[in-house]
């Protein structure tokens, strides 16, 4: 898993929602860019979560993968 495989995900047009997975079985769920900061150095991103105050700071370079489920005929549009 890759930094840059977290910001293409991130950037993605349409954005999808997707899941950091964590070399410590967390998993982080992505909703939206607005809820991630990625930092100066791009190496640590602060992912919170609309509904709350929970935020997690996650090394980027802990990530195992990203998990983005698959574009609904909708979205494809």
């Amino acid at each position: 898993m890759t930094i840059n495989e977290f910001r293409n995900a991130l950037n993605a047009v349409p954005f999808r929602p997707f899941m950091v997975h964590l070399a410590d079985r967390q998993s982080i769920p992505v909703v939206h860019p607005d809820f991630v900061l990625i930092t100066g150095q791009g190496r640590t991103a602060i992912i919170s979560r609309p509904e709350d105050d929970w935020f997690a700071i996650v090394d980027l370079l802990l990530m195992s993968h990203i998990e983005v489920p698959p574009a609904t005929p909708a979205a494809q549009r």
